[in-house]
């Protein structure tokens, strides 16, 4: 008479643990400074002065500096030549962007350039008629960007974290001109502004982990699953020594 072979499935414990360790996020903080529209020829000390990343539990990793300048003017031309001339002219501007010890980070040099034609000398310097000329609502835009960026082995975002604050400075030389004329008279008139924009870039600090020590339930249940395995097997050796 066959004997039925009894079926067990043995209880079997598990201890697992997960550990979803989730990118990092980078996020930003933005300020922005502006040094107001004024004649070319000034250095600004006071306008660029922006907040030092100072965010507890984040990490530095960039800092994008957006510089933006613009100059407007205009000149008046009086050619005083017997001969009639082409005249090359423009309004211009270098503006700089310096740390407080001088150091050139950038520079800019916007400029509208024009040419026009002036008649020989009509007798009166009046920048008008047909050997003088005014010109208005000249202007030129120029933008540039630097960045500075978290490395190993060196601390070059040292002097943007903490508290307190940190500056930059905005100096500006004339660069008007013309050429191509003899006897000429010329006026310029040129005005600069800027715009300073940082950028913070950074990422919060994953704190360390702590050691797992399992809970005392969690080795209870591994307890629980050794012994019927074991008990498991002491049942497969009875049913076969029977079987026999």
């Amino acid at each position: 008479m066959s004997r039925t072979r009894p079926v067990l499935s043995p209880l079997a414990a598990f201890l697992a643990i997960l550990v979803c360790e989730m990118p990092a996020t980078a996020a930003t903080l933005t300020q922005t400074r502006q040094v107001p529209l004024r004649t070319t020829g000034f250095t600004d000390t006071s306008s660029l002065t922006f907040e030092k990343f100072n965010v507890e539990g984040f990490q530095l990793d960039s800092v994008d500096f957006q510089f933006s300048v613009h100059i407007e003017g205009g000149v008046r031309l009086e050619n005083q030549s017997t001969l009639p001339r082409t005249i090359a002219m423009s309004i211009g501007a270098i503006l700089s962007l310096r740390t407080p010890e001088n150091e050139l980070l950038l520079s800019l040099s916007p400029r509208d350039e024009r040419s026009v034609d002036l008649g020989a000398f009509d007798g009166t310097v009046d920048f008008a008629g047909s050997s003088g000329v005014t010109l208005t609502n000249l202007s030129g835009d120029r933008s540039g960007s630097m960045s500075f960026v978290r490395q190993e082995g060196s601390d070059v975002l040292a002097q943007f974290r903490g508290p307190g604050n940190f500056s930059r400075l905005l100096s500006s030389v004339s660069d008007s001109g013309d050429s191509g004329g003899g006897a000429l008279t010329s006026i310029f008139n040129a005005m600069a502004s800027a715009q300073v924009t940082v950028t913070y870039t950074f990422t919060q600090v994953e704190p360390p982990e702590p050691e797992t020590v399992p809970e005392p339930s969690s080795l209870a249940l591994l307890g629980i699953g050794g012994g019927l395995t074991l008990l498991c097997g002491h049942w497969r050796g009875r049913w076969r020594r029977s079987a026999t």
